[in-house]
């Protein structure tokens, strides 16, 4: 008798809590204007990503999981996506599932990304690729892919300036408005790890045929054959997307300007390269005598530092170029036919671009001094009772491409530059590699999730209208005079939390929301606060 009444007490007991419970409701938002920032962005994910996902709940999830982290305010981690889509007391575990368990690889979410960036470019525009890779910071070698990487911004007097970190592979593709002023979109973002050091037992050695195998993946995981391969993919995703006759320029710095990446995207049809080399390389050229044997240098020329400084003024071009922000004068040599020993043997062309003159701001220089600043014919900026001048570094360019404009090649690598200024973007403001990541497949797509749903905003921000400065965005600051050259990630993050908030896009339908008055709009400082 007693057992029977203790578990009809423990019955009764339950009853009582499971009606004491509340039931959270399904996740629902609300429509979102097809014309808002919102409902642009959300439009791209689904032509882009839902046949990605076997069942359209699976999507909602992971698309709504992604477009919280943009906007979630604080450290972007999931647990703060999670608070910001009101799932504090719900389970988590389908949340990560829905990455961890997917079928999808880093490059699948990108390839919408690169074919609407393409249909954004004129019908014979070149498909321009900047290339470069970059660290996302870690704190342990516990997470996985995680190594020693190059510091760039180390001090100098380190011998071996190093930081902790992922290292990640990043190509963009660059758009340009009417006024030619760049925006480059990130059409590849993807872990690329090197090989782990061989290990062995204490007192053992490695066999030759360890060795051997070690060498091998040690040789497919650099960066060099890295980036071939991901050029190979885009090449053929754009042959079976209808644009096999559109020509790619790929754009890169002096780590892949080498024979590796030469040698690699010859066998791709339509592609070229550009980059810089160094400045004491060894040039010659074509080799044109009659003697026996497998000659290919000819006589050698100057180092590019010395050629640069000696060549005559008549040998020189001048272009109007988009240089730091402006239109500026740019006076660059065109040699074309030489050999360099860095592509053995391969016909190479050389553009050397004399450094650009500049006037230090800060240097005594007053205020109404800078505002009656004004170019001159050849695009420089002269200040009146201002002499001295101050001087950027002169750029050594090395390219595949014999038939191109010298002038367009130029304009192209100083275009370069706004890849360095996403990696900033996506470490400050964005936040990418702050997510606590400790499984492989976990680690190894979340950090292109995000940088493919940032990608997916510029291409909806593309859509919009333009107005005027100011419509849909916050106000800017009283010292900013001119408005700025692209739209940056924090204006956009700005109009997305905006957009959110006045349809209460992630407030739960069961629960009345707060009414808004007519015109709302949060001011820069304000979103941060959107919780």
């Amino acid at each position: 008798m007693t057992s029977k009444k203790n578990s009809a007490a423990s019955k009764a007991a339950r009853q009582r809590v499971a009606q004491k419970q509340v039931k959270v409701a399904p996740f629902r938002p609300a429509a979102p204007d097809p014309a808002s920032l919102l409902g642009r962005l959300t439009s791209h994910l689904s032509m882009g990503w839902r046949n990605l996902f076997k069942q359209d709940r699976g999507y909602d999830r992971f698309a709504k999981m992604f477009l919280a982290l943009l906007v979630c305010p604080g450290r972007k981690t999931l647990t703060n996506a999670f608070h910001m889509l009101g799932h504090t007391h719900e389970g988590w575990r389908a949340d990560y599932a829905i990455i961890e368990r997917a079928v999808w690889k880093a490059l699948d979410l990108f390839k919408p990304v690169l074919l609407g960036a393409v249909r954004k470019l004129g019908p014979e525009d070149v498909i321009e690729i900047p290339l470069d890779d970059t660290c996302l910071p870690k704190t342990g070698l516990k997470i996985p892919d995680t190594s020693w990487c190059h510091d760039p911004l180390a001090p100098r007097w380190v011998s071996k300036p190093t930081k902790l970190g992922i290292r990640m592979l990043h190509a963009g593709i660059t758009i340009r408005d009417g006024q030619n002023r760049p925006m480059v979109v990130t059409i590849g973002f993807f872990n690329a790890p090197p090989e782990p050091k061989l290990k062995v037992k204490k007192g053992d050695t490695a066999t030759k045929e360890e060795i051997a195998a070690f060498k091998v993946r040690e040789k497919e995981k650099k960066l060099t054959v890295r980036a071939v391969a991901f050029m190979a993919w885009v090449r053929k995703v754009l042959d079976d997307n209808g644009f096999a006759h559109r020509k790619i320029r790929l754009i890169v710095d002096g780590s892949y300007a080498n024979n590796v990446v030469i040698e690699g995207i010859q066998h791709l049809h339509d592609t070229e390269l550009i980059g810089r080399f160094r400045k004491s390389a060894k040039v010659f050229l074509p080799y044109t005598g009659h003697e026996k044997g497998k000659h290919v240098y000819g006589p050698p020329l100057p180092e590019p530092q010395y050629y640069l400084r000696d060549i005559p003024t008549t040998l020189l071009q001048f272009a109007m170029l988009h240089v730091g922000g402006r239109a500026r004068g740019v006076h660059f040599a065109d040699i074309p036919g030489i050999l360099w020993q860095g592509t053995k043997g391969r016909l190479m062309r050389m553009i050397l671009v004399k450094p650009l003159p500049y006037l230090a701001v800060g240097q005594g220089i007053k205020r109404e001094d800078r505002t009656q600043a004004a170019p001159a014919a050849d695009g420089e900026v002269k200040i009146p009772r201002r002499r001295r001048k101050f001087y950027n570094e002169p750029s050594y360019l090395i390219t595949t491409d014999h038939e191109t404009p010298a002038a367009v090649l130029a304009q192209g690598y100083f275009f370069r530059w706004q890849i360095e200024e996403l990696h900033r973007e996506m470490k400050t403001d964005l936040g990418i590699g702050q997510v606590q990541a400790y499984s492989d497949a976990l680690n190894s797509r979340i950090h292109s999730a995000q940088a493919a749903s940032y990608a997916m905003l510029n291409l909806a921000s593309l859509d919009c209208p333009t107005g005027k400065y100011g419509d849909g965005r916050p106000e800017l600051p009283g010292w900013r005079r001119l408005p700025p050259m692209r739209v940056t990630c924090h204006e956009l993050i700005t109009s997305l939390r905006n957009d959110i908030q006045r349809i209460n896009f992630f407030h739960d339908p069961n629960v009345a929301p707060v009414p808004l008055p007519k015109d709302f709009i949060l001011t820069a400082r304000e979103t941060y606060q959107v919780a």
